[in-house]
């Protein structure tokens, strides 16, 4: 592994608490249209857009101890779970999962989790 992959991953495992945290903190600043860069925006002009507005705009976004971002359990792990994103977003956030798995895909072609090992 290269040096700068190895400082990448150290900088990214101190920012987000595991990749889906990542995936997501990753899409919500690239969605900002506040945030400078090649940004851009979903429209919304389908129910099923309205619905993966809907389910960005109510995702937590949450920090650990060590100031990672994280998003709460989609579903009760067990009875310590507390509140969890399906009972956030009244089901499982399926459409929001869809959206940031394929910009991941698109963003970091070149990652495969067994020759990273992020997480």
């Amino acid at each position: 592994m290269m040096e700068e992959e190895t400082a990448e991953i150290a900088a990214l495992k101190k920012t987000y608490a595991n990749l889906r945290a990542q995936m997501y903190g990753e899409a919500s600043t690239e969605c900002n249209p506040l945030e400078p860069g090649d940004g851009y925006s979903i429209p919304d002009n389908t129910p099923a857009l309205r619905e993966l507005h809907r389910q960005l705009g109510l995702m937590p976004k949450r920090r650990d101890e060590e100031g990672r971002l994280y998003l709460p359990s989609k579903s009760k792990k067990d009875e310590s779970t507390k509140r969890t994103l399906t009972d956030i977003l009244g089901h499982s956030p399926d459409e929001a999962d869809a959206f940031v798995l394929m910009r991941c895909a698109r963003k970091h072609p070149q990652r495969k989790k067994a020759v990273s090992k992020i997480w």
